[in-house]
């Protein structure tokens, strides 16, 4: 599957890879509970965009393709970046297929991305 790339004045093409690197080593299963129903990811350094652009390179780069985990977590990412939203199951079980659902492990699979998730009582 290929991913368009988009370049952005903010952060040089090379710098979004470095920056996606260093932050790929961190324990990104482990995100922020800011208050009751916000959890902030611990991503930091870039945005959605960024991310998806270096996911991508890093991923021709470094992964045997095709790459399975990727091309299905990038699209979710694309789909946030298009429409602004993604219920949290939605997402999951884009990139998840055919596992078991728990909000606990959506959370920290999709909380690896530069992402919020919002409790709003959706069931």
């Amino acid at each position: 599957m290929n991913f368009p790339l988009h370049s952005d004045s903010e952060v040089p093409g090379a710098h979004i890879l470095e920056i996606f690197e260093k932050q790929r080593k961190k324990d990104l299963s482990l995100f922020e509970k800011v208050k009751d129903d916000l959890y902030i990811s611990g991503f930091e350094g870039l945005n959605l965009q960024q991310y998806i652009d270096a996911r991508s390179i890093f991923c021709k780069e470094r992964h045997v393709q095709p790459c399975i985990e990727c091309n299905l977590l990038i699209p979710v990412g694309q789909h946030i970046l298009m429409n602004g939203v993604l219920l949290l199951k939605e997402a999951f079980e884009l990139c998840s297929p055919g596992v078991t659902y728990t909000s606990a492990h959506a959370q920290r699979k999709l909380l690896q991305l530069p992402l919020a998730a919002i409790g709003v009582g959706v069931k």
